[in-house]
């Protein structure tokens, strides 16, 4: 974004997120379900919402690996019930319940879309969910294009499972390859903790925004 709007002298601070504060009781429960579960929570409309029923229909069909998803969705009433009725899908949920199965999760997933559109959007924006997502210690799956900010940040940082491929066979693959391997998944569950309690900590950015604003005023 600071590139896109030509200012390179500008001070960075990242999305404070949305979740409430999560008890360390919660942080400790342990995934008990197998096959793995794979946690979406958030805009589950448009092309969010075309590339996640895909996502589930191939997930589905390889009986490897669960998706769940939590949020507002357009799919068609049917589509909406089948996955419902299978529980992938559970539609809206409060901030306070949702932390519980996010907590339960074994990989939380981030999604950007491949969309040309909005590739100027895509390339700009940086979502709150990654920042939600870490205070969990949970690895990290992010599903979007090379050009996507959370991608690059990902990748610079090897903070999370990127997958650049637009073909959810593609994240099968690598949600499949992930559970198999315990030594990734917990320098990865190390990584999203990393960055919580540091550059993207929220008391961190609060200080970083107040120190600078105090600058300016000087």
């Amino acid at each position: 974004m600071r590139e896109a709007l030509g200012h390179p002298n500008a001070h960075v601070l990242y999305p404070l997120g949305n979740l409430e504060v999560i008890s360390t009781t919660t942080l400790n429960e342990q995934p008990a379900e197998h096959p793995p579960r794979l946690v979406y929570a958030g805009n589950i409309e448009g092309a969010y919402g075309a590339m996640l029923a895909q996502l589930r229909t191939a997930m589905l069909q390889r009986g490897k690996a669960k998706i769940v998803l939590y949020g507002l969705c357009d799919w068609p009433a049917e589509e909406q019930a089948a996955a419902r009725a299978d529980g992938s899908y559970h539609g809206f949920t409060p901030n306070r319940e949702l932390v519980k199965h996010l907590a339960k999760a074994d990989f939380l997933l981030v999604v950007m879309s491949f969309d040309p559109s909005v590739r100027f959007f895509v390339e700009t924006a940086f979502t709150t969910k990654f920042c939600d997502y870490c205070a969990f210690g949970k690895p990290i799956i992010v599903w979007g294009p090379e050009y996507c900010t959370v991608v690059k940040f990902a990748q610079q940082r090897r903070s999370a499972l990127v997958v650049t491929d637009p073909s959810p066979q593609s994240v099968c693959d690598a949600v499949e390859k992930l559970a198999t391997d315990r030594d990734e998944q917990k320098r990865l569950s190390e990584a999203a903790m990393h960055l919580h309690q540091g550059e993207l900590s929220p008391v961190w950015i609060r200080r970083k925004f107040k120190s600078e604003l105090e600058k300016i005023v000087r």
